[in-house]
């Protein structure tokens, strides 16, 4: 309300007082009458699983903390985190997941933190003979196969370590169980 013909001030002069006038902000001010320089607390995030690995069909705890955060969401299960400081969620994932916590703070700010819980499956082992009876001096074939998270397999009987799945020709002198 600047008026070039004013010699003095009576008073009705109105002033730009520059500051932040978001409540929220950390340098908040409350004499502020033009918005300017907010500035905000950086929310922070942190997400772990325990355990991390399990068996298919058992469960984990992911555990959460913030700071500065004013809400957040897990995914892919889309669960709103409450409370927001800190907190625990039981999930039961059928295969290897990755667990992302995504939390929103003052003023814009953000952050995400992930984990993931590995699944594993048990393995399942079959294991045959092309002929179960041979005569003396006869072979037959022994066939296997693994499936589930294995990672090494022996049969016994001499034969030692063998591939996951495979087959081998046998020539047992007498009746002979083999076992995977």
């Amino acid at each position: 309300n600047y008026n070039p013909a004013a010699t003095k001030d009576n008073g009705t002069c109105n002033y730009a007082v520059y500051g932040c006038m978001d409540t929220t902000a950390n340098n908040y001010n409350s004499n502020a009458n033009v918005n300017q320089g907010c500035t905000y607390d950086q929310p922070t995030a942190s997400l772990s699983a325990s355990p991390s690995s399990i068996i298919a069909g058992q469960a984990s705890t992911l555990t959460w903390n913030t700071q500065y955060a004013v809400n957040g969401t897990i995914s892919p299960i889309n669960y709103s985190i409450s409370p927001v400081g800190s907190g625990s969620r039981t999930v039961s994932p059928t295969a290897t997941t990755t667990y992302t916590l995504s939390v929103q703070g003052n003023g814009g700010t953000s952050a995400s933190n992930s984990t993931t819980v590995t699944v594993y499956t048990p393995p399942n082992t079959n294991i045959s003979l092309a002929q179960s009876s041979i005569p003396q001096g006869g072979s037959t074939t022994l066939s296997w196969a693994t499936s589930g998270d294995a990672s090494s397999a022996s049969i016994n009987q001499g034969i030692g370590n063998v591939p996951l799945s495979s087959n081998t020709t046998v020539n047992p002198t007498s009746t002979t169980t083999y076992t995977i």
